[in-house]
């Protein structure tokens, strides 16, 4: 035991060691990114109003229209023969006046709508960033645009970072984000001289930011992948010691409930934290089937999905007492928040409300994470868990 202890501090010094390698990754990382701050790079709806925004030729970006005009004759040089059948041709968009495009963003939830009504042109662009083609969605969008402009010339865009086939191959043109940059690159070099330095750094932002979360650019992915050859043993042994903070999250939310003496823990585990007061516990019969302690009804904080709500629900049991607190809960639906309308033959929840909103441990790091659960988790027991607490208490009843 001893023998491997020593073997695994010597990887870990070996590691910390390597100063030069890890400079090199440091180095790349340790750069001011807007986007990453903003915690929205990898937020599919940003990165569509980034390429719509560069779409528009009076934006002030200062490119012009020389970025959609590149966008539409790269795309062109790539599809030629699937344009030339709905009559685009390279000297059309070469020559084709670009200042009337206006560009939209949802119409009719398609994530980039561009029209040019001099020009009788419509462009679709569907946008798809760590997410899938929903089942007849570019069918929904293909015949909404030609219901609308019947007459237009329609060029329909699928966008993905790894050229994604789309479920109609026929009507629907397949891009990449390296299409994406090309392009944009091409532009700010055409237009350098006129660019805005605010400007420039924005968009040399943006193309960091896909390269490095859209794209998974190679040099870094290399870079990763020395790293971890070179020092396989030591970052396992990182890995395998990291911190869970949904782990974290979940014994820290037992550990204030159970601050609480009016409580009573039930079991509890990484995803659910379950309680009861004990007011309440001492008038509902303990004839569940739910948990090995019997219990009908339980307070659950959920910690699962990447977020974390509470409950109150109804579990498997006599229905005469099941339906007696579903009844309680449908005569006060100001106070029992979040309830299900009907009652089920299971599990039935009668309030709700979230603690931590989806992908909190994305936005906060764990202090902050606890000091706004430990919040919330407060003002939860001082004003709706009292309330709901009183209410069983007073209307319960339960004859044998």
């Amino acid at each position: 035991m001893k023998d491997q202890i020593k073997e695994n501090l010597a990887e870990l010094e070996a590691f910390l060691l390597d100063i030069e390698i890890l400079d090199q990754l440091e180095s790349r990382l340790n750069v001011f990114n807007l986007f990453e701050t903003l915690d929205i790079h990898r937020t599919e709806i940003r990165h569509s109003n980034v390429i719509a925004w560069l779409m528009k030729p009076l934006e002030n970006h200062g490119l012009g229209d020389i970025f959609l005009r590149k966008f539409l004759q790269h795309t062109y040089l790539g599809n030629k023969m699937q344009l030339d059948k709905f009559n685009f041709s390279m000297l059309e968009l070469a020559t084709i006046e670009y200042s009337d495009f206006q560009v939209y963003r949802e119409w009719h939830n398609i994530d980039i709508l561009a029209i040019s009504d001099d020009n009788k042109i419509v462009i679709v662009l569907e946008n798809k960033v760590g997410s899938k083609e929903s089942e007849h969605q570019l069918k929904k969008y293909l015949t909404k645009v030609e219901q609308e402009f019947p007459d237009y010339k329609k060029l329909f865009m699928f966008l993905t970072p790894d050229g994604d086939i789309p479920s109609d191959t026929e009507n629907w043109i397949v891009v990449t984000y390296n299409q994406i940059l090309d392009v944009l690159l091409k532009a700010m070099d055409l237009k350098k001289s006129a660019l805005d330095t605010r400007v420039i750094d924005f968009l040399n932002q943006y193309i960091e930011t896909v390269r490095r979360y859209v794209m998974r650019e190679h040099d870094l992915e290399k870079l990763c992948r020395e790293i971890y050859y070179k020092h396989q043993k030591a970052l396992d042994l990182i890995f395998e010691y990291k911190p869970d903070v949904f782990l974290e999250v979940s014994e820290y939310a037992a550990e204030l409930v159970a601050s609480n003496n009016d409580i009573i823990m039930d079991i509890c585990t990484k995803t659910y934290v379950r309680f009861i007061p004990k007011p309440v516990d001492e008038i509902l019969p303990l004839e569940g089937n739910w948990t090995k302690t019997k219990r009908i009804l339980l307070w659950e904080i959920q910690n699962r999905d990447n977020r974390v709500i509470i409950k109150l629900i109804i579990g498997p049991g006599p229905s005469q007492i099941r339906n007696n607190l579903f009844n309680i809960a449908q005569n006060h639906e100001d106070i029992f928040k979040g309830r299900l309308r009907n009652i089920t033959d299971s599990y039935t929840q009668i309030y709700k409300t979230e603690l931590l909103s989806k992908n909190f441990h994305e936005k906060m790091d764990i202090e902050q994470i606890k000091e706004t659960l430990s919040k919330r988790i407060e003002k939860f027991f001082l004003e709706d868990y009292i309330k709901i607490t009183d209410i069983i208490v007073d209307e319960f009843s339960y004859t044998y």
